[in-house]
């Protein structure tokens, strides 16, 4: 089976194996959220396609990229690292424990119809302001260069906002902003495993970012 092409300086982000959520069961707290036994055979395939030793292997801290990342860490010896590239957790994580995608549903389109950029659900959420300047951060991050070669393993709606912001300026502020990525998140889809291929200039404004699906039906 060819080898999944990797090129620096050339960096990859790439969706974690399909969770617990994904899968449509319960769930308590999101960080914690756990690989199905599906993503974990995901997770080993990627692995095993993966052509050359990344330069590192970054991760978010939340539990299923953690998992998704283990196989390539150790199948090139190389250390845990991660990054401020989790997901957007913006309903309160205390009433979201103990419910699934269908109970939440109603939340979810709460949250979304306020368009407020600033508003907290309650403790340990996050404004859609700050998610923002945190994709913001770490677009900048590399267009600098900092993660040349390296394969960092996120999450769907952070992906979606980098592919969405690219190098363009943005005011994490504006309710038009938050309007925008709805709907672009709304019509564009990252599956599990799926990638995006980062390739900078030499500014922040040269970012280029491509989704590629290529891989995803030959992991299952």
């Amino acid at each position: 089976m060819p080898a999944l092409p990797h090129n620096p300086p050339a960096v990859l982000l790439v969706r974690h194996g399909e969770s617990a959520s994904n899968a449509g069961l319960v769930t308590d707290e999101p960080a914690e959220i756990p690989l199905t036994r599906r993503g974990h055979a995901q997770a080993r395939r990627f692995a095993e396609l993966l052509g050359r030793p990344p330069a590192r292997v970054l991760s978010s801290t939340f539990t299923r990229a953690v998992e998704t990342a283990r196989p390539v860490r150790a199948r090139h010896e190389l250390p845990d690292e991660f990054l401020p590239v989790h997901e957007f957790t913006y309903l309160a994580p205390a009433r979201c424990r103990g419910t699934d995608r269908r109970a939440r549903a109603p939340w979810v389109a709460d949250y979304w119809r306020r368009c407020d950029p600033r508003y907290r659900d309650g403790p340990g959420a996050e404004s859609f302001a700050a998610f923002t300047r945190r994709v913001l951060a770490f677009r900048d991050a590399l267009a600098r260069g900092e993660h040349r070669g390296d394969v960092v393993f996120s999450h769907g709606l952070f992906m979606k906002a980098l592919l969405w912001i690219g190098g363009r300026e943005l005011a994490p502020d504006d309710p038009a902003e938050m309007a925008s990525f709805r709907e672009f998140s709304s019509q564009h889809w990252i599956p599990n495993l799926g990638l995006l291929r980062v390739e900078t200039g030499r500014d922040t404004r040269d970012v280029r970012v491509a989704l590629d699906l290529e891989l995803v039906p030959r992991l299952g």
